[in-house]
């Protein structure tokens, strides 16, 4: 093969197949969604033939392979298995007790501990069990009983007397007879492998000591998110297509025993292509009436990347893909007064021709092939050359329109749920908190990724940060562009009128912007300290926690490291010029804290002026810092006045056991309860003494493998 065929070919395929996957510019936001409206299948031909259309156009194909959901697999649901303390358990409650920290007021979000003032439920995930713990009073806390879950668990919800498990089944090898101890590590064990199943199993835990399985529903694919609202749990489970040569697997949804195959007559879809096709399914389940049907829409998606839920509305947003042989007319254009007439004839021939895109250019691509095969070098680099301008023409369209998110939006109601709009902006949200909904609108804010200049230039791209506001119909009504060129969003959070964005480069600037006008967005105020904010939270209206990371000063071109974890605090009362009033810093390199990458292990309450994260601080373990008191629950009493104040660490090191480090904590009435997978701790709220340790079941993976 010729240098100038290789060439041909990278130009044509290799460029082509994997620019897509490169950020860009942000397109034109007045431009329609690509996809349309909603569509259903009308036949499984009609299905396959999209598929194959479609995924064959992509680099990567679109199939599942190996991966692919099937009808097959078993699932067992847990029992309960009740402690030695059975029997009747005190029924006093108290009425003072935290809840999981969530993003909308009265939209519930699944987490591994929930308290209802009275007990614990303890999603224990390497023990794969629901534990129920009587917690209050602190000092007679005591398993009451332990629900095994099979598969692999990843959240619960509690609404009253009912507990809802959520989680996967499958994609794990069984050894013989279960684990793999490591001393028997040199035997070959019996490898399996299931397909996955999405889970959803109510318990009713009215007798807490005995739960009772009431509804068992599994669904082919992987849990991946969900949300409570009232007496409805909303899941979302992706089901891989397994996509092959025309073949495809429907997803099964299988209730109490009961088993329904998805219709392709059910399923909906835009007119756009993806890597790999899912079926996203949503699903609304009435937690309360066992008796009731879960409402359901699926979707034909590329894979959801993050969720935003309202009291009444579910947004789903994916990245957008190219199909690249949508810009093969052009690149067969700039070639053209370079060719041949004949091999320019050929070409329109199989342009004219019926054959599906694939086909047709992978025709053109044999001509194409054989036309630089048999010129020469020198004329094929005349022929490079020319072209090289407006190859990078096509590149940059190709980027402007793969820098962007799709979003679908749901509406929520009473368990049913119903497609609303579809729309798309340019850039990419950093995770539900880049996204709110605000008196009919939506807004999301999204950083882009700019390309080089001319495709000679060899350097990274250029980021911008953005805010859209979308209408109802998720067309953008407001936007304000171009933020902190060079850097990009770290942590955002929406209040209201006000939005507030944290981006970072070597600097933490802290932008309050008014977003109460839906055409009209504005930057108000900006703050640059050293540093940077991974998530916000609102302490009142006119002051905001940040948790993130102290970065030391350096000069432009230097490496940036970050320090410890720092908490701050930001009077945003003067808008024009927001201030930092108060920070501590915990730790060095290597200290993480749980809260940066999950909210949900962020407990703060103002009332009681507290404030407690999570901190593992890997850098105690070859550092010269007290391995225990770096690492633990870190309680602070946090004022406006006085800042944060650090009032002391409850530490789980002391324990002979894996899995110390805390992970969540909570408070029912005067007692800070702290979890790690070993341990539940009761500590007094007022001097932080300790009250009970409760020992939990787990896994020794010092002796298991």
């Amino acid at each position: 093969m010729t240098m100038g065929n290789l060439k041909a070919i990278a130009i044509l395929f290799v460029m082509l197949g994997t620019v897509v996957m490169i950020g860009c510019l942000g397109a034109n936001p007045e431009t329609p969604p690509s996809g349309g409206e909603f569509k259903k299948f009308s036949s499984a031909q009609e299905l396959s033939a999209f598929l194959k259309e479609n995924s064959a156009n992509m680099p990567y194909g679109g199939g599942g392979g190996a991966f692919a959901a099937t009808t097959g697999g078993v699932f067992r649901s847990g029992t309960a298995v009740p402690s030695a303390a059975e029997g009747a358990a005190d029924t006093s409650k108290s009425d003072d007790y935290s809840t999981t920290n969530v993003q909308v007021a009265g939209v519930d979000e699944a987490d591994i501990v929930k308290n209802d003032g009275k007990y614990a439920y303890i999603l224990s995930t390497s023990n794969r069990s629901v534990i129920i713990v009587d917690a209050w009073p602190a000092e007679n806390g005591q398993i009451v009983s332990q629900i095994p879950i099979d598969g692999n668990p990843s959240a619960i919800f509690v609404n009253g007397d009912r507990l809802i498990v959520l989680g996967s089944s499958g994609y794990y090898w069984a050894c013989r007879g279960g684990l793999c101890p490591l001393m028997e590590s040199s035997i070959a064990p019996d490898y399996q492998y299931t397909p996955p199943k999405a889970y959803a199993l109510v318990y009713d835990i009215t007798d807490r000591a005995n739960p009772v399985l009431k509804n068992n529903l599994t669904m082919d694919g992987d849990y991946q998110n969900s949300r409570m609202i009232g007496d409805y749990a909303y899941i979302v489970v992706d089901s891989n297509t397994g996509y092959y040569d025309g073949n495809y697997t429907l997803p099964n949804l299988t209730r109490n025993g009961v088993t329904t195959v998805i219709q392709p007559q059910e399923i909906y879809y835009f007119d756009i292509i993806d890597y790999s096709y899912r079926f996203t399914t949503v699903l609304g389940i009435n937690v309360k009436d066992d008796a009731s049907e879960p409402g359901r829409k699926t979707m034909l998606t590329g894979y959801s990347q993050n969720m935003y839920v309202s009291q009444n509305q579910m947004y789903l947003t994916y990245q957008k893909m190219v199909n690249y042989f949508d810009y093969m007319d052009e690149i067969v254009d700039a070639f053209r007064p370079y060719m041949p007439a004949d091999v320019s004839g050929k070409i329109d021939i199989a342009m004219a021709s019926g054959k599906g895109k694939s086909d047709k250019w992978a025709e053109i691509g044999g001509i194409m092939s054989n036309w630089t095969r048999d010129i020469s070098y020198n004329q094929w680099q005349t022929v490079e050359e020319a072209t090289a301008p407006l190859f990078y023409q096509i590149q940059l369209k190709m980027h402007r329109e793969s820098d962007k998110t799709l979003i679908y939006s749901f509406t929520l109601d009473n368990g049913q749920v119903d497609l609303a709009s579809n729309g798309e902006v340019p850039g990419y949200p950093l995770n539900q908190f880049s996204m709110d909904e605000y008196n009919g609108y939506f807004r999301i804010a999204t950083t882009t990724t700019d390309m080089p200049a001319a495709w000679s230039e060899f350097r990274a791209p250029t980021t911008r940060n953005n805010v859209y506001v979308l209408n109802g119909n998720l067309a953008i009504t407001g936007r304000l562009e171009n933020l902190a060129p060079g850097e990009s969003i770290y942590s955002a959070r929406f209040l209201g009128d006000r939005a507030y964005l944290v981006t970072f480069r070597r600097i933490d600037p802290l932008f309050v912007i008014d977003v109460s006008s839906p055409t009209n967005l504005q930057v108000l105020g900006q703050l640059k300290i050293p540093g940077f904010s991974e998530y916000l939270h609102p302490y009142d209206a006119t002051h905001i926690i940040g948790i993130g990371r102290e970065v030391p000063e350096v000069a432009e071109g230097q490496r940036v490291i970050p320090a410890g974890v720092k908490l701050a605090l930001f009077d945003v009362s003067d808008v024009a010029n927001p201030t930092e009033v108060s920070k501590y810093v915990i730790g060095g390199q290597g200290t993480y804290s749980e809260a940066l990458d999950d909210h949900k292990a962020f407990l703060f309450d103002k009332e009681k002026e507290l404030l407690v994260l999570p901190i593992n601080d890997w850098g105690a373990w070859w550092g010269t810092r007290d391995k225990e008191a770096a690492n633990g629950a870190y309680v602070f009493r946090l004022t406006i006045g006085q800042g944060f104040e650090l009032r002391g660490n409850i530490s789980h090191m002391g324990n002979d056991y894996w899995g110390n480090n805390v992970r969540r904590s909570f408070y029912i009435d005067s007692v800070l309860y702290t979890l790690s997978d070993g341990l539940l701790k009761a500590n007094s709220l007022s001097d932080l003494s300790e009250l009970k340790a409760i020992e939990l079941p787990t896994i020794d993976y010092r002796v298991v493998y």
